[in-house]
């Protein structure tokens, strides 16, 4: 019998790989990755509200495609929804061109909003969200010993792989070993939520100490295990399980070349 998975709170951004056997989970990481470089080039190079918004929409139908739940959707955006907010607020009340929409003034404030300001906000929030999101798409559907893989059969030398799967496997761990210090130390009757900078800088400094000794003593043992198995002693490397590069990896290539070509030919043709 399984468990369903703990809901994710906090406010922070968690991103990291989730589990899944959807379509998008299973392209190749590398087409994977050339679409996400892609669309983002496209992102920079459209300029009208509507068309930025219909890219966000079908990012937002790929999310119901990896079939993501929605709170771990939630979880990850969090942070960058509502600095997506600030970016909307500040763009309409501090950019002013093309029709007036509101002018009014209210004792010493002014405020005056235009539409040239809410659809150059509605731009930067778009482009900000697609890349965003996008990235946030591609980790979390992306195992991180599968992208690994493809990147050394793509030519990338096997230890720089290898570097690539230890920081991200090492990301989720260190924030459960960081909230396991922060619970220790409320639990000890430490004050770790006080505010102020001065007691925020040492709440950080009592984390930040216990963290670094486990995560030498951690870094300490893989080390050892390393040398043990005579990693990097041969020019190659073997895999216990390959992935297959399929037609529908190559349209996903030529979709992220011919995207922002397109999309460049459009606009200055």
């Amino acid at each position: 019998m399984t468990t369903a998975p703990a809901r994710r709170t906090g406010w922070l951004p968690r991103v990291q790989y989730i589990e899944g056997g959807s379509p998008v989970h299973a392209i190749d990481p590398v087409a994977k990755f050339a679409l996400l470089v892609g669309a983002a080039m496209t992102v920079f190079i459209l300029r009208e509200p509507w068309q930025l918004l219909l890219m966000l929409l079908i990012l937002l139908v790929l999310f119901g495609v990896a079939r993501l739940r929605w709170w771990e959707f939630i979880a990850g955006a969090r942070f960058f929804l509502w600095f997506s907010a600030f970016i909307m607020l500040v763009h309409v009340f501090f950019i002013h061109r093309s029709t007036i929409l509101v002018d009014e003034t209210a004792g010493p404030i002014h405020i005056l909003v235009t539409w040239g300001g809410i659809e150059l906000g509605l731009v930067m929030v778009a482009r900000f969200l697609i890349v965003v999101l996008g990235s946030f798409l591609f980790v979390a559907t992306t195992e991180p010993n599968a992208l690994a893989h493809s990147l050394m059969r793509a030519g990338v030398p096997y230890r720089a792989g290898f570097a690539l799967v230890l920081a991200l496997r090492l990301m989720p761990l260190l924030r459960s070993e960081a909230n396991t210090v922060r619970e220790a130390q409320a639990a000890r009757g430490h004050a770790i939520d006080k505010p102020g900078l001065t007691a925020a800088m040492a709440a950080a400094l009592s984390t930040f100490t216990p963290l670094l000794v486990a995560s030498l003593s951690r870094v300490d043992a893989l080390v050892v295990s390393m040398d043990g198995r005579a990693f990097g002693r041969h020019p190659r490397r073997t895999f216990t399980r390959h992935l297959r590069w399929r037609m529908a990896d190559t349209a996903m290539v030529v979709m992220a070349i011919l995207l922002p070509l397109l999309c460049a030919l459009l606009r200055w043709a």
